[in-house]
């Protein structure tokens, strides 16, 4: 049995509602809504993506969206197996080329990238940049929350 995230319904109906609340310059007309993907032993011990969970009671809330899992993690990325929180930036920097696949269906389409929290940006940014080399129109970013930026001391 899977387990399922109890509180993704009240937090995706957010993100949904804070996309609509979002002034210009924000896409207009049909989205395709593309959660980052979970990495293979996150979704084991979890049974469950919370990007995906996230973006399915999101979609919903906005008008001419559609979601879609057009993303995964690339077979040949084996460092990416470890969580983005535990990766050095230069770790991060050095594989984002790679790191993901994306289906044809993102060709043409105004993209919207859905991930639960946001650390440094560096996947969103992999994805954005694959989505973009796949040929989408535009690529979006819709996060649940985001780690503080911790100012350098000194």
């Amino acid at each position: 049995m899977q387990l399922r995230w109890q509180w993704a319904r009240p937090m995706g109906q957010l993100l949904g509602q804070a996309w609509n609340r979002l002034g210009a310059p924000r896409p207009v007309g049909p989205t395709l809504w593309v959660p980052i993907p979970a990495r293979p032993a996150a979704l084991q011990a979890r049974g469950f993506n919370q990007a995906a969970e996230l973006a399915r009671f999101a979609v919903p809330e906005v008008a001419h969206a559609r979601l879609t899992h057009a993303l995964r993690w690339q077979k040949a990325a084996g460092r990416f197996q470890r969580a983005q929180k535990w990766r050095t930036r230069q770790q991060r920097r050095y594989d984002q080329q790679r790191a993901f696949e994306v289906s044809p269906q993102v060709q043409g389409a105004q993209v919207v990238l859905v991930d639960d929290v946001m650390t440094t940006g560096f996947t969103l940014q992999a994805a954005a940049l694959a989505c973009q080399r796949a040929g989408a129109h535009s690529v979006w970013g819709a996060v649940f929350a985001r780690v503080p930026h911790q100012l350098p001391v000194g």
